[in-house]
């Protein structure tokens, strides 16, 4: 799964590539590419899976899952999980604000720095300058 975040005005520049999700920041919409490029305008957030799987009535829609970052579709009383976790989780916040012990499935970005939890050690590692290039 390839994800990327850009604007509207520059989704006609993406090639649809199968498997992709692109979010488009200033409209809040999400699409997911197959073959085609599918638009996803409704979106209910839910927290965990076992909420989602807890849920009594679910609508017909799609749904979010935040600790997973998948996302499902609920549709003629089935389930269906249209994308897969991603194998490494971003978090973007200010250094101070990492959690007091990290994962280490996530990278922690602070302004230009990457850092990784080190179990062991329990402490953040520095690994790198995050070179940022603008979204053409």
């Amino acid at each position: 799964m390839r994800f990327i975040a850009t604007t509207s005005d520059k989704m006609n520049t993406i090639d649809v590539v199968s498997g992709q999700l692109i979010f488009s920041r200033d409209d809040r919409v999400i699409y997911l590419d197959s073959d085609t490029r599918t638009s996803f305008q409704q979106i209910i957030t839910v927290v965990n899976e076992q909420t989602r799987q807890e849920l009594v009535s679910p609508v017909s829609g799609f749904y979010f899952i935040e600790d997973t970052k998948t996302l499902w579709r609920y549709n003629n009383s089935q389930w269906e999980q249209l994308t897969e976790p991603p194998k490494e989780n971003l978090v973007f916040a200010d250094r101070n604000s990492f959690p007091a012990q990290g994962q280490e499935e996530v990278l922690y970005v602070d302004k230009e720095t990457i850092y990784t939890w080190d179990s062991v050690n329990n402490v953040y590692t520095e690994m790198g300058a995050l070179n940022w290039e603008p979204i053409s």
